[in-house]
């Protein structure tokens, strides 16, 4: 019965490194958002040539790692 200690022994939260870290969490992903906004606003920005000609790349980079792969 002697281990146990009341609420009131317990040290006290000043409630400012949790809300330090309330507030980077926050603004993390914040940030990341708006970088993904960007990204997406920047990839829907492209004109239709630059869309073929970014999806011919990725295919041939695709294609030329499976056959890697194969071989």
């Amino acid at each position: 019965m002697d281990d146990i200690k009341p609420m009131l022994n317990a040290p006290i939260e000043t409630g400012i490194t949790a809300g330090e870290e309330f507030e980077a969490s926050v603004l993390g992903r914040m940030n990341r958002a708006h970088d993904a906004f960007i990204d997406l606003d920047r990839t829907l920005a492209e004109s239709p040539e630059a869309q073929q000609e970014r999806i011919a790349k990725f295919k041939e980079q695709a294609f030329a790692a499976l056959r890697r792969r194969r071989d």
